[in-house]
């Protein structure tokens, strides 16, 4: 008897219409975002307050290249580091999965590179964070973006 349960088990998997395995993958996206960007910002944070840990403010504000290429302090790397732990924590439990790529994507890319980008390049971003315009698109506006549409994606699949 259970052997019948089990094929009928196999054969019901089989004939799963190729719709509902693409939502599940679909489903998955906000967290395969915190896997790719939390360790990035992890490493990016530790980066930054190991090469600069300044935090100093206003006409104190110091800056120093990471890689060579963006400007970082002590604040930038306690900011990029709390969001990066935030996420691999998120997407390794799986809660709030959702919730936490869309704060990360939102507060830590879309609005930071807003701002940023206003101030413009070389200018201290609300008197702590140097900026650099490379840093403002790479790291903070395409990472938003690409987190917000894999929430959304998600959340207008759900509705469907």
């Amino acid at each position: 008897m259970q052997n019948w349960a089990t094929a009928l088990r196999i054969g019901a998997s089989l004939t799963t219409p190729p719709e509902s395995k693409t939502r599940t993958h679909l489903a998955d996206l906000p967290r395969a975002y915190l896997w790719i960007w939390g360790p990035m910002l992890v490493v990016l944070g530790a980066g930054s307050l190991i090469l600069n840990p300044d935090f100093g403010v206003g006409d104190e504000v110091t800056a120093k290249h990471l890689f060579g290429v963006f400007e970082t302090n002590g604040w930038h790397g306690l900011a990029g580091g709390s969001a990066g732990l935030a996420s691999v924590v998120s997407a390794w439990t799986g809660r709030w999965v959702r919730e936490v790529a869309l704060g990360v994507a939102v507060l830590g890319g879309l609005i930071p590179a807003v701002i940023f980008l206003i101030a413009g390049d070389g200018a201290a971003a609300l008197d702590l964070i140097p900026v650099d315009t490379d840093d403002a698109i790479t790291l903070h506006l395409l990472p938003g973006v690409i987190g917000v549409a894999c929430v959304c994606i998600v959340s207008i699949q759900a509705s469907s």
